[in-house]
């Protein structure tokens, strides 16, 4: 069942530990889609589509369902292409609090946090367990960072391109070889994952 975490509870958990989130790399004749941001963080920013992983989702169909979500394509997995992360320090300063899905939560990479924290902030989630964590994509908590996440960023293939459009959280949709990403000056957690698709493309 969906619901929302109140935004004050939300920044807490921002503020401790890491958010691990899937982007995609949607590939097609050695092209791949970006799509333009329309909120924080990195606004007006050109960006692969993706977002939050689900707790109990494989990274494959949390892969798949943002494809969906964000620009209407169904697509086959081909993989996961690299581990990137993000850090924006200054987006809880803004008087737009981010509010999630609280299945989006990584409630298991509390781990990170030492047992006393661990359980503090489990008992806050309602969560009774937080064992079973892949240890290999947790990165310590950085207190002095607002929002850190661990990208894992899988390639696609779209089945049929006749049904894309944007959700209204992205903008202007283009589809960019390596030549003309590399012009961009996109974010390295950008770019890193683009060069190495249409490298092998």
């Amino acid at each position: 069942m969906n619901q929302i975490i109140p935004s004050k509870l939300y920044r807490t958990v921002l503020k401790l530990v890491p958010i691990i989130c899937v982007d995609v790399v949607i590939v097609n004749r050695n092209k791949c889609l970006l799509v333009k941001r329309n909120n924080e963080p990195a606004k007006g920013q050109y960006w692969l589509p993706g977002g939050r992983v689900y707790k109990m989702e494989t990274i494959e169909k949390a892969a798949l369902r943002k494809a969906r979500e964000e620009v209407n394509l169904r697509c086959k997995f081909q993989g996961i292409i690299s581990i990137e992360q993000t850090i924006f320090p200054d987006i809880l300063s803004s008087s737009r609090s981010p509010v999630s899905n609280l299945r989006a939560l990584p409630f298991a990479a509390v781990r990170g946090l030492g047992s006393r924290a661990s359980a503090k902030l489990t008992r806050r989630l309602g969560q009774r367990s937080v064992s079973g964590v892949d240890s290999a994509v947790v990165i310590a908590h950085d207190p002095s960072c607002a929002v850190h996440s661990v990208n894992l960023c899988c390639k696609l293939k779209p089945l049929s391109l006749k049904s894309l459009k944007v959700d209204s959280l992205h903008l202007d949709p283009i589809w960019v070889d390596l030549k003309a990403a590399k012009g961009m000056k996109l974010h390295p957690a950008v770019i890193g994952p683009i060069s190495k698709c249409l490298a092998l493309a």
